[in-house]
């Protein structure tokens, strides 16, 4: 199955994506959610721009 993971860029994340991937899924890329406000509380964002160098060190777009 191909899919997109949900990523914050944590130790669960990077274990979901391994686990997704030993299962022979196909993760075809990492998906990040952003919020447009610094004040949300709604997702974990303070390191999210490391996720593109994740994603390229996992030969993920």
């Amino acid at each position: 199955m191909r899919l997109g993971a949900l990523f914050s860029g944590g130790k669960d994340s990077c274990l979901a994506v391994y686990k997704a991937q030993i299962s022979r899924n196909e993760v075809a890329c990492l998906i990040n959610m952003v919020p447009r406000s610094v004040e949300s509380r709604l997702f974990h964002y303070p390191n999210t721009w490391i996720t593109r160098f994740q994603a390229k060190a996992m030969g993920l777009p």
